[in-house]
């Protein structure tokens, strides 16, 4: 029988099933089943959004555009829950909206019920900063993620 998943809280190192973990991503209209062991190493910042947040989902010009940028150094991956009842043609629908005929490239894990356990959360923008370490270092809501923070975070939290 499979071990209860349990929640991680600040400081707490991720463990490897997180990396090992299959997870039904969608990009650039397709979808693969993929890990997440190329972030490793890197800022990653978890985005935990709906079809219906709009908070969520006014940040998504902003986020790629930083991905285009800050690839290297960061890891960015959108996460949509089973709990937000959306389907894969309403996640489609909404990222080639906010794609306006340009590539959007962030990935979006959807159908997730691992990624949800482990990062519970009552409301809609969530975002989950993990360290080059593979350590939970913040949970924030939308206004965080701005380019100071996430500067900052780099250079404190991704650098060798």
């Amino acid at each position: 029988k499979a071990q209860e998943i349990q929640p991680l809280k600040l400081g707490d190192k991720l463990p490897d099933a997180f990396w090992q973990q299959e997870y039904t991503i969608y990009k650039d209209g397709k979808t693969t089943s993929q890990n997440l062991a190329a972030y490793k190493g890197k800022l990653l910042i978890l985005d935990f959004w709906a079809t219906w947040c709009s908070t969520c989902y006014h940040k998504f010009p902003y986020l790629d555009s930083l991905n285009k940028v800050r690839g290297e150094n960061l890891g960015l991956m959108m996460v949509n829950t089973i709990q937000t009842k959306d389907d894969l043609t309403k996640i489609k629908i909404r990222l080639n909206k906010y794609a306006s005929g340009k590539p959007f490239g962030l990935p979006s894990i959807y159908n997730d019920q691992y990624l949800v356990k482990l990062f519970p959360h009552g409301m809609l923008s969530h975002y989950v900063w993990i360290n080059k370490l593979g350590i939970v270092v913040a949970f924030t809501g939308s206004d965080f993620i701005n380019d100071t923070n996430i500067n900052l975070s780099i250079a404190r939290f991704a650098k060798p």
